[in-house]
């Protein structure tokens, strides 16, 4: 995944993109085209265009402060203090 507020703070530094690597409407529309037809893509799949422009797949993972099972108890915490308790039940 990306973190585009990073990008534009660090990498472009709060410039405009150069017009030249901006897609046209036609190739930004790609990836949603490909999700409506073609039936290969599965729920959840997020496709957008790679380095080299060209429409693929991109693979997503849990944010890292889902993993972190510290973070998920503290997060719950939080949770728990603002509602009261609560339990999942399967």
């Amino acid at each position: 995944g990306t973190d585009m507020f990073v990008h534009a703070t660090t990498i472009m530094n709060g410039r405009p993109a150069p017009r030249s690597m901006v897609p046209s409407v036609e190739d930004g529309s790609l990836a949603q085209l490909k999700c409506i037809f073609d039936p290969t893509v599965q729920s959840g799949d997020l496709w957008g265009p790679g380095r080299d422009g060209k429409l693929e797949k991109t693979m997503m993972q849990p944010p890292q402060i889902l993993v972190d099972e510290k973070t998920k108890k503290q997060i719950w915490q939080v949770c728990e203090d603002a509602v009261g308790a609560f339990e999942i039940q399967s």
